[in-house]
């Protein structure tokens, strides 16, 4: 995610990075690791594919990373999402599991 972050930096010539933690409330049994870039941001419709395995709209993209990652996240009892609105941000949310 950060190396996607930093390239659409690079593209386009603009945007940010922020990283930061947030802790779940006492009913919810997790912890988020947030990720957000304002780079050139993400369609709505798109983040909800961006994850599917093999999708990619980027030039040389596998469509694989974010797949990877999801299965990951996933595998661990966590989840990992995105939002975003175009020319504005791209926002990942890595959902993991609190451990005691």
């Amino acid at each position: 995610m950060l190396k996607n972050s930093l390239d659409c930096i690079e593209e386009t010539g603009k945007g940010d990075i922020s990283i930061w933690l947030t802790r779940g409330n006492e009913e919810d049994n997790f912890n988020y690791l947030n990720i957000m870039d304002t780079a050139k941001g993400i369609y709505p419709k798109q983040a909800e594919k961006i994850f599917e395995s093999f999708y990619s709209d980027r030039k040389g993209g596998t469509g694989v990373g974010l797949a990877y990652c999801k299965m990951l996240m996933k595998t661990a009892g966590g989840d990992i999402y995105c939002k975003g609105k175009f020319n504005q941000f791209a926002h990942f949310i890595l959902k993991f599991p609190k451990i005691d």
